[in-house]
This record gives C-alpha cells, structure tokens and sequence, in this order.
C-alpha cells in the first residue's frame, strides 16, 4: 500500500499514540459512517468507539481527512447490490505505531422457509376450515395476506385478492396468520425481521405461506495501513 504520512504528520501521530497508552489503551478507532470512495471527506466531531472518554486533539483530524481525501482510487467490490450502510474505520494502534483504515459495509440477505397446508391438513383444522368455507362464500378463488416484521415489531399489511384488490380481513384469519407465524416461526419480528404472504388458493383449498428470515451481514477490507514509529 503506498504510504501517504508526511514526517511531521508520522511525528504527531507518535505523540498521539503515547497519549492513549499513557491511559493503557492500544488503540482508537474512528467510525466515520456513510463513507465511500467518493463521499469521503470528514465533517463533524470526531469520536472514538472504544475510550470516548479520551480527549481527541484538533490536529488529528485534518490528517484523517487528508488519508481519507488520498483513498478516492479505491473501487469497492460488494458481495450485495442492496448495500444497507457504509463507513470506514480509522484506526491508531500504540502498540506498533501503525494507522490502519478498513472499508466495511452492511447488507441484508433474505432466507427462505416456506410452508404450505393440503386439503388433508386443513380439514384437521378446525379453524382453517372454518376460513376456507368462508372465503368459498364469499366467491373468491385466492387471497393473499402480506405480512412484515421487524424491529420488535410486526403486522399483517395488507390482504389482496385474484385481481389485486385489497380486501378486509375477518378477524378469524387474521388470528390464525398470527397464530401460524408465533407457533412456526418464533422471533418472527424481532431484530432483522422478515416477511412474506400467506395465499389462500380456495378452489384447490390449499394454503401456501411464502415467509423469508432477513439476516443482516457486514464485510470489511483494509484499504490502508502504514506505520509512523520513525
């Protein structure tokens, strides 16, 4: 990696990394987030993620902000297309005087786990075959109810029948769709999330519920490194 300190930035540097060992700690990383390649430049109060409690000097960012302004060449390859976050790590290490700067970004992934219920299966259901008599009534053929969790929080969104109309839901199916999600899929609306559809196929009396886990995923890569101990 091609080296980018000058001799009176390396020096400064030292004092600084003495200064955090004065107070027993090896290093100090600065996340500065939303950075890319071509959104680089510092602005702001800088922060450090493991001793906040440590005094940052006015110097130390305008040497960030040069290394940071001397990466615009560095072409990110990502693993996703549907990148959630971004930031890149500034790194001084008092224990082998290096400056170290890690590009990572965060994306999610979505995992399938579908389910579905036969004319057998919903006939030893008391409740299911409740709901299938009452949408044969009412002379749909399919109904899809949407649902989203996420957070610590999840709902049923919205329910759309053959011709993607939206539909009221009865309160039968809406506790059964809950009921299946809590039994099957427990932590369903919790943290990442997920979502997907439960469709009622009432002709066939088949029930499909297409339902996808969110997993969050994070990569990193050092894009510079560069020692200052003289």
């Amino acid at each position: 990696m091609e080296n980018i300190l000058t001799p009176e930035e390396k020096k400064y540097l030292r004092f600084y990394a003495k200064y955090i060992k004065s107070y027993g700690e090896d290093e100090t990383t600065f996340r500065i987030y939303d950075w890319t390649p071509d959104y680089r430049k510092i602005v702001g109060k800088l922060n450090s993620e493991e001793n906040y409690y440590l005094e940052i000097p006015e110097r130390i960012g305008p040497i960030l902000n040069r290394i940071s302004e001397s990466l615009a060449s560095y072409e990110p390859s990502y693993e996703s297309d549907d990148i959630s976050e971004t930031w890149a790590n500034f790194i001084i290490n008092s224990y082998n005087n290096s400056i170290e700067v890690q590009f990572c970004y965060s994306y999610q992934t979505k995992e399938d786990a579908p389910m579905s219920w036969d004319k057998e299966e919903i006939k030893d259901d008391e409740n299911l075959s409740k709901i299938m008599d009452e949408l044969s009534e009412s002379s749909l053929q399919t109904l899809t109810v949407y649902f989203n969790g996420g957070g610590d929080s999840g709902q049923i969104e919205e329910a759309r029948d053959e011709n993607g109309i939206e539909r009221n839901l009865s309160a039968a199916i809406e506790e059964w769709c809950y009921n299946q999600l809590e039994s099957n899929y427990g932590g369903w609306e919790i943290n990442e999330g997920s979502s997907g559809s439960f469709k009622f196929y009432v002709r066939q009396k088949e029930v499909i519920l297409d339902f996808g886990w969110y997993n969050e995923n994070s990569e990193m890569d050092t894009i510079y490194e560069e020692k200052f101990d003289k």
